[in-house]
């Protein structure tokens, strides 16, 4: 059984690199997918069958679209993109070993513009920046909870892959677990 969690390190640096480079230049990360050929999923909807561009996405929702690849060729060549258009150092990893693989028709965690509130995205760009200093707000990460496509099964799955050495993704929730409980993984 392979034991290689190489994609620990190219995590923590794309989540370090969107903090540093895209916290005030969302659209940066959605032109950022168009320039690596991510096409699907980059439409919103003002009101039902009225579509126009996406304007604004979340850390979260960016790192989806790599991993909605269940197949670890095709996700390692999407991070291989990425790696060549950001200049990233990290090795692009050939097996994703716990990587919760996101669903490919829902990568986002949010909602349509028509169905969204104004703050959604802001608040996982809080919640995220939080995840990667370690620093959760009971409150922002309640509030993350109540954004329309957005549940404790795929926050958590996220939180993790910002933070894996950090967070657990709970895939089945039967009774309350408390927002913080934490792992730790020596990697």
């Amino acid at each position: 059984m392979s034991t290689d969690y190489s994609w620990i390190k190219l995590h923590n640096e794309i989540s370090q690199y969107i903090l540093d480079n895209f916290k005030d230049n969302h659209k940066g990360l959605i032109e950022t997918l168009k320039a690596i050929g991510e096409t699907k999923n980059l439409t919103d909807k003002s009101v039902k069958g009225k579509e126009y561009p996406l304007e604004d996405i979340d850390p979260f929702t960016f790192l989806s679209f790599f991993n909605k690849y269940s197949n670890p060729i095709n996700r390692g060549s999407q991070f291989r993109k990425l790696k060549a258009y950001w200049k990233l150092k990290s090795a692009v990893p050939t097996e994703y070993l716990g990587v919760p693989t996101m669903y490919g028709q829902k990568v986002w965690l949010f909602a349509y513009s028509y169905e969204r509130k104004n703050n959604d995205i802001s608040i996982l760009w809080k919640l995220f920046d939080q995840t990667v200093a370690n620093n959760i707000d009971e409150d922002i990460f309640n509030a993350a909870l109540k954004i329309k496509q957005t549940g404790i099964t795929a926050l958590t799955q996220h939180m993790f892959c910002v933070s894996p050495n950090t967070y657990l993704p709970f895939d089945v929730i039967s009774h309350i677990i408390p927002w913080t409980l934490r792992h730790d993984i020596s990697c």
